[in-house]
């Protein structure tokens, strides 16, 4: 049983090795040459939460995402389900791991619109982390 136990076990350890990639390795997101973390596979989102005073879930209409570097809209595009979900949970996709290179630890601004009016806006620091997307600051849960 013992002579079974061992390569099994072997096999499970390079497994787990080979599930896991370096930040430094080029196939990565990450740019930082001096990172040392295990990068996951999962694709991160960032998302900003807006509630009322009552802390109910606010549904927007419609919101944008503007790189403020370079005016670039870099708004994350949802389907209807997913845009239906948003306004039920009142959490809207800020940024993801997909939206990595129109960043370079830009200053980004969040948006939200009601009735074609604007009624809400704040701003944030995103950029690379070694391995995702990260906000640097900004308040990521609103109170309209």
């Amino acid at each position: 049983m013992f002579r079974i136990f061992k390569p099994v076990v072997f096999i499970l350890f390079l497994a787990v090795i080979g599930t896991q990639t370096s930040c430094n390795n080029n196939d990565d997101v990450g740019t930082d040459a001096q990172c040392d973390e295990f990068c996951t596979t999962e694709f991160v989102t960032i998302s900003v939460t807006i509630t009322d005073q009552d802390q109910n879930s606010v549904a927007l209409d419609s919101f944008n995402v503007v790189n403020l570097d370079t005016a670039q809209d870099i708004t994350i595009t949802l389907n209807e389900d997913e845009f239906e979900f948003a306004q039920q949970e009142g959490q809207y996709p800020l940024v993801n791991d997909g939206t990595f290179e129109k960043l370079q630890g830009a200053d980004i601004q969040f948006i939200g619109f009601i009735n074609g009016q604007q009624v809400i806006s704040s701003n944030y620091s995103a950029g690379k982390g070694c391995c995702h997307v990260e906000i640097n600051s900004g308040d990521l849960e609103l109170t309209l």
